[in-house]
């Protein structure tokens, strides 16, 4: 839903229009296209997040004893 409100907010469409709206059938490139790019952005965003924060978990176990922790 996110990528979807992000989406129609750059386009200056209000986040409530629904998908059927001519103003989202008009979009180029296809509103679709752009959905599913801007939803593989974020996915790609999170795993990177996620993957850092587990390099960094492996790290502080790494670094600091274990009866710090």
């Amino acid at each position: 839903m996110f990528a979807r409100t992000e989406l129609l907010k750059a386009a200056g469409i209000p986040s409530g229009t629904p998908d059927s709206d001519p103003r989202i059938s008009r979009m180029a490139p296809s509103y679709k296209e752009q959905l599913q790019e801007s939803v593989k952005k974020l996915l790609i965003d999170e795993e990177l997040r996620r993957r850092r924060c587990v390099d960094i978990q492996k790290y502080v176990e790494k670094v600091l004893p274990a009866d710090v922790l």
